[in-house]
């Protein structure tokens, strides 16, 4: 049985995103599989590469989550929520 390492709570979710990279043009569309206070677990169209940064696009563009890609595995990322920086 594998251990787990996340630290925080991961509750199931069946959300649609819109998904775009900050650098380049390319977007797509995708589905939260679950979501926890730090990162999500997402389906997307397009396979995305770890370590590419994206927004995360909720309620009809209304409100964007800037992320990291931490895991990718064909259609399925799992992605850390990149925190505001003080300036």
């Amino acid at each position: 049985m594998e251990e787990e390492r996340r630290t925080e709570f991961r509750m199931l979710a069946d959300k649609e995103v819109h998904v775009e990279w900050v650098v380049g043009s390319r977007s797509c569309l995708g589905t939260i599989v679950d979501l926890s206070l730090s990162g999500a677990r997402v389906t997307v169209e397009t396979p995305i590469d770890v370590g590419e940064t994206i927004d995360l696009f909720f309620d009809n563009r209304q409100r964007c989550f800037r992320c990291t890609v931490v895991r990718s595995h064909g259609q399925e990322i799992g992605v850390v929520f990149d925190l505001p920086v003080d300036r």
